[in-house]
C-alpha cells in the first residue's frame, strides 16, 4: 500500500496556509474525484463534506500565486526525492501552453474566447495554462502551473521559475513550440544561462533562404534580435537554424525546421532528436485529462487552477510511486489504493459504506 505519510510529506512548510486543518479532508475528496466524476459526487461518495460549495469556496480564498507556489514547491519536492533515487544529474525541461474546456457565460478576464471553427460539442471558451514538465526519460514531472489571464507577458514569466529549479538540478534543456517565438524571451534566456531550443516561425525572409537550401541540409545563421520594452531598445545574438526537407523517419513527412537555439549539436538529426523530446509531453496531458481530471463547473480563477493543479500533483505522486515501486502500477489501481490509505489514515467512513458491504456479505 502507497505510504500516506510519504504523501504527506511531499506537500513543504512554506505553503502552510493552504494546508489547514480540513486540508487532509480536502485532499481525499479531490483523490475520489479522480475517477472522472465531480466534485459533487466525490463529496456524495465520501460523505466529508455535505456539498462541494465548501471545498470551492475554500479555494476562492486563495491568490493566484499561493496556488502557483504551493504546487511549484509541492513539485519540486517530489523532484527532490527522484534525485538520488533515479542518479539524476540533469533534466530536461519543456515549456507549454495547454488548454482547459469551459462552457458557459464568457463573463470572466481569465475565460478565453474560443476559436468558432474550432469550438466542440458546445464550448464556448477556455482557460490557459502556463506548464513547466520534466521530460527526461527517466523523469516525467510536471513542475510548474500558471493560469493565464490577458496581458500576460510570457518572457517575464518563465525565467524567474526556470532559476528556481536550477537551484536543485542542473538543467540540461529548455524547448519551446513556434508559440514561444519571441526575441524578449530568448534575450531573457541568455540572461539566465540555460541551453534552450525554440522552434521558430516561417515568414517571407525564411522562404528566400530556404529557396538556397539543398533538400535535406542544413544553413546556420547568427541574427541580431531586437525588441522594445517600456520605451528602451534591447538587442541580443541568436543562431538560427534552417532545415530544408528533413525527412526524420521513414514513415513521416519531409519537413522544413527552424530553430532558434544556443547550443552546438553534432548533426541535423541531433537537432531535429533534442526538440523531438518535448514530443512526450502530449502524452502526458492526455494521460493527465483522462484519468486524474478533477471536474468542476465553476468559473472561478482560483478553483480552476487549485482543481487544474491537484490533478497535476497527483500525477505527479503517481509518477514518484512509480519509480520508487514499480513502473507497472497503473493509475486506476494507484487511486484505488490511495484511497483506501486515506481511509485508514484518517479513519474515514465512507458514506452508506456499512450498507454496502452489508449488501454483498462483505462485512
Amino acid at each position: 500500500m502507497v505510504s500516506c505519510t510519504k504523501i504527506m510529506k511531499l506537500f513543504p512548510k512554506e505553503i502552510n496556509k493552504i494546508k489547514t486543518p480540513s486540508f487532509n479532508k480536502m485532499l481525499v475528496v479531490l483523490a475520489q474525484a479522480n475517477q472522472n466524476i465531480c466534485l459533487q459526487q466525490a463529496c456524495e461518495q465520501t460523505g466529508i463534506f455535505a456539498h462541494s460549495k465548501q471545498i470551492l469556496n475554500h479555494f476562492k480564498n486563495f491568490k493566484l500565486k499561493e496556488i502557483e507556489d504551493f504546487f511549484l514547491f509541492s513539485s519540486l519536492e517530489i523532484l527532490k526525492l527522484s534525485i538520488p533515487k533515479l542518479n539524476l544529474r540533469q533534466i530536461k525541461l519543456a515549456v507549454d501552453i495547454t488548454e482547459e474546456d469551459y462552457y458557459g457565460k464568457l463573463d470572466n478576464p481569465y475565460i478565453w474566447t474560443r476559436n468558432p471553427a474550432k469550438a466542440k460539442n458546445g464550448t464556448t471558451g477556455h482557460f490557459k495554462y502556463l506548464t513547466i514538465s520534466c521530460t527526461s526519460k527517466e523523469c516525467k514531472l510536471i513542475l510548474f502551473n500558471m493560469l493565464l489571464g490577458p496581458g500576460y507577458q510570457i518572457d517575464d514569466l518563465i525565467p524567474p521559475i526556470i532559476n528556481e529549479i536550477k537551484k536543485l538540478i542542473k538543467i540540461q534543456q529548455v524547448t519551446f513550440d513556434r508559440g514561444f517565438d519571441n526575441h524578449k524571451l530568448v534575450y531573457e534566456l541568455e540572461k539566465v544561462k540555460v541551453n534552450y531550443i525554440i522552434f521558430s516561425k516561417k515568414n517571407k525572409a525564411t522562404k528566400n533562404i530556404f529557396e538556397n537550401i539543398w533538400i535535406g541540409e542544413s544553413y546556420s545563421k547568427i541574427r541580431t534580435l531586437e525588441f522594445y520594452k517600456l520605451g528602451d531598445k534591447y538587442s541580443c545574438k541568436a543562431k538560427f537554424i534552417y532545415i530544408k526537407a528533413f525527412q526524420f523517419d521513414k514513415t513521416e513527412q519531409a519537413y522544413d525546421w527552424i530553430f532558434i537555439t544556443n547550443i552546438s549539436f553534432k548533426s541535423i538529426r541531433h537537432t531535429i532528436a533534442s526538440y523531438r523530446n518535448r514530443w512526450g509531453i502530449e502524452t502526458t496531458f492526455r494521460v493527465l485529462k483522462q484519468d486524474f481530471r478533477i471536474k468542476t463547473c465553476s468559473k472561478h480563477q482560483s478553483v480552476r487552477l487549485m482543481c487544474f493543479a491537484f490533478s497535476m500533483l497527483f500525477y505527479n505522486i503517481w509518477q514518484i510511486a512509480k519509480y520508487f515501486i514499480s513502473t507497472k502500477i497503473k493509475a486506476k489501481s494507484f487511486f484505488e489504493t490511495l484511497r483506501f490509505g486515506f481511509k485508514i489514515k484518517f479513519n474515514l467512513k465512507y458514506q452508506y459504506e456499512k450498507e454496502i458491504l452489508d449488501f454483498f456479505s462483505l462485512n
